[in-house]
């Protein structure tokens, strides 16, 4: 992955090659760029292009990082402890039934339980819509609120919901050459 970070002011553009680094370390990067000037960084590899050209990016790559620095130490020391404590067993139906049953999956942002139901980083839906932000008028949670709430485990304040939701307006145009 190549980072490169480049001025958006008047002034002539200068493009800086921030990182040749994996795609985490290269975010890792950009969220400690700095917020006095406005920058646009373009990361190119593997076909895809990400842009961070506004504060509420920044905010969520930094939310982000501070998350993954907290839990690798917890991952990294499971890991070690219980790397090979078995989970449970899985049968030929459970295979042929789509892998209905195994418990194959760690994961912290969501959980399907059969008797609960549907949980967003510990919280059931209902908790969910009761404490994200919500459109005027409405009495659900925005969808990206609870894409904040997934990648960060913190819920969003209105303002940040309404700069995330401007952010993402912004980047909706597909480019031009995409469509020929």
């Amino acid at each position: 992955l190549k980072c490169f970070c480049q001025s958006a002011s008047s002034a002539p553009p200068r493009r800086t090659l921030l990182s040749r680094a994996p795609p985490r370390a290269a975010l890792a990067m950009l969220s400690r760029l700095s917020s006095s000037t406005t920058l646009q960084a373009v990361c190119v590899g593997g076909g895809r292009r990400a842009f961070a050209q506004s504060a509420i990016v920044g905010t969520l790559q930094s939310k982000i990082q501070a998350l993954a620095e907290k839990k690798t130490p917890q991952f990294t020391k499971l890991r070690k402890d219980h790397a090979s404590a078995p989970i449970g067993e899985v049968t030929i139906g459970m295979c042929i039934g789509g892998a209905r049953g195994v418990k194959c999956l760690l994961s912290e942002t969501s959980l399907l339980d059969p008797m609960e139901g549907i949980r967003y980083r510990g919280r059931t839906l209902e908790e969910c819509m009761e404490q994200l932000p919500k459109a005027a008028g409405g009495n659900v949670g925005l969808p990206e609120a609870s894409m904040w709430l997934l990648l960060t485990d913190e819920i969003p304040t209105e303002a940040e919901v309404k700069a995330l939701n401007e952010e993402l307006h912004k980047r909706s145009t597909i480019p031009q050459h995409v469509l020929q």
